[in-house]
């Protein structure tokens, strides 16, 4: 749907940033119902037509994906350089990150996000990993009885 916002009146998609205007959801009961989620979301980027937002998309699963990638490598191959590259990514995705997650918990008014920032960077980055690669197995994503 919002493809073809963008296609048909492009100027009409804008991001309103105002507390008063945020919509919350109700979270999913099972861990199952949450992947399959996010397992159906991930599976729409290959609709995209938009060569950029693919590229963009790409992009920011690579550079995600950099630290399970890594780690397996650096596993098979102890290797100096492999463990420079491992450190540098990591660092600038997480001051990356870190400075988003200040804006946004200040936006949302979050207090004590700080002390679950590097647990849960390091568990995204292998969801994130496997996320992306189980999008583009054949499998039926059902959504509201219908199929996905």
């Amino acid at each position: 749907l919002l493809q073809q916002f963008r296609k048909n009146m492009p100027q009409s998609i804008r991001f309103a940033k105002n507390p008063e205007l945020i919509v919350e959801t109700h979270a999913l009961k099972s861990l199952s119902a949450f992947l399959f989620q996010r397992l159906r979301w991930a599976g729409k980027l290959s609709h995209i037509q938009n060569a950029r937002l693919k590229m963009i998309s790409a992009f920011v699963w690579l550079q995600r994906a950099m630290l399970p990638i890594t780690l397996i490598l650096l596993a098979v191959q102890a290797s100096f350089f492999l463990f420079e590259i491992l450190a540098g990514a990591l660092l600038l995705q997480w001051m990356a990150n870190y400075f988003l997650q200040v804006k946004a918990n200040r936006f949302y008014d979050t207090k004590s996000w700080k002390k679950w920032f590097i647990p849960v960077e390091i568990a995204h980055a292998f969801y994130y990993l496997a996320l992306g690669i189980l999008s583009f197995l054949p499998m039926e994503r059902n959504w509201k009885g219908r199929k996905a």
